[in-house]
């Protein structure tokens, strides 16, 4: 045998168990949720609840963390900044968001989260306390 034709046997081979191996898997995209416990919250240091869930590209329950952050209030346990580790999928984290510590914790505030590349956000109204 020649080279040429040891070179186009092995190509060949090749190229038959590559496709032999491919298979074509559809994925969806991934998923996620995120929702406060209540459409709004006192601005006196009371917590709501933010339950995020997700799920990968094939349906399945989601992993990993997920990375929540706000631009006011804080989150229990950390600051402006925190982490869900999701457990089948789902998750939650309190957050808040107080007056006495941030003046402009008044109106409408959004709670952002961020999974593997993928956004989501909750919007909650924070009202002074009294009017909850």
């Amino acid at each position: 045998m020649t080279r040429t034709t040891i070179l186009a046997a092995l190509i060949g081979l090749l190229t038959l168990a590559l496709s032999a191996c491919g298979q074509d898997v559809e994925i969806g995209p991934q998923k996620m949720t995120l929702q406060a416990a209540e459409p709004s919250v006192a601005n006196d240091g009371s917590w709501v609840q933010i339950a995020v869930k997700a799920t990968d590209g094939q349906g399945n329950p989601g992993t990993g963390e997920v990375v929540m952050n706000a631009t006011r209030g804080s989150f229990r346990g950390f600051k402006a900044s925190g982490t869900v580790t999701l457990e089948n999928g789902q998750g939650s984290i309190e957050w808040r968001c107080d007056r006495t510590l941030d003046e402009l914790c008044i109106g409408d505030q959004v709670v952002n989260a961020l999974w593997r590349g993928l956004a989501a956000y909750a919007s909650v109204e924070v009202v002074d306390a009294g009017s909850n």
